[in-house]
């Protein structure tokens, strides 16, 4: 989608549930020792307002999105990730009490004007979110960036639409070989982000099912790519 339509309601509401994403959350949580989550109808716009307008956002050193990304290649500044849309707050009584309606929709100028990050790493596993507006000089402008100008470190994101099942396997695998290899020190700390994008593609690439590799093609993982600093 692009151009208006993002920020259609209709449009955010038309898009299909993904299953895994809930499970993805809870394994990402699963490797760090202190972690909130925010799932179902908790992980809405309010809930990361409330963040944002604390600073509390900026003692998390991983932020990590599983959810759709739409991307807008025409206006950067649209392409947002939808959140959601149940019990949002009346658009009216909020203008009343002279605050900014939330639409389930976070977009890039949202991100650019409101947050401060000092994460680590941003993930956005969803479909496309590396990409955005190419700009001659500054590549593809879009989430990636307002994440990176909001104070981020990094940011995993994918190159194209990617499916529900292998993207929680790889997902899970980065996270795994990230921790772990964080731990160590010298040389290999350094690379321990780099290392862990490489085990996880070649763990989904080698992923068995009665004896198959279903995810043994690129296009299963291959997508996500870092950007910014590796670590």
């Amino acid at each position: 989608m692009t151009g208006a339509a993002l920020r259609s309601s209709a449009s955010l509401a038309d898009l299909d549930r993904i299953p895994r994403t809930r499970d993805e959350a809870l394994a990402v949580a699963a490797s760090f020792e202190d972690s909130t989550v925010l799932t179902g109808v908790d992980a809405s716009e309010p809930a990361l307002d409330r963040l944002a307008e604390d600073d509390a956002l900026a003692r998390y050193s991983i932020v990590h999105f599983a959810t759709h990304a739409l991307v807008d290649d025409v206006v950067p500044r649209r392409s947002g990730i939808a959140l959601s849309q149940v019990g949002l707050p009346d658009p009216f009584e909020a203008a009343m009490r002279g605050r900014r309606p939330d639409d389930g929709f976070l977009t890039v100028a949202e991100i650019a004007s409101r947050w401060r990050l000092e994460a680590n790493l941003v993930t956005l596993s969803g479909c496309r979110s590396a990409l955005g507006r190419s700009i001659r000089g500054e590549g593809h402008v879009g989430l990636t960036t307002a994440f990176l100008q909001a104070g981020a470190q990094s940011v995993l994101a994918s190159l194209w639409d990617v499916q529900d099942e292998p993207t929680m396997l790889f997902m899970r695998s980065f996270y795994r070989h990230w921790t772990a290899e964080s731990r160590i020190d010298g040389a290999t700390r350094e690379r321990a982000k780099v290392e862990a994008l490489r085990r996880a593609r070649r763990d989904v690439r080698e992923h068995e099912v009665d004896g198959v590799r279903p995810y043994a093609h690129p296009a299963f993982w291959a997508a996500f790519v870092l950007i910014g600093a590796p670590d």
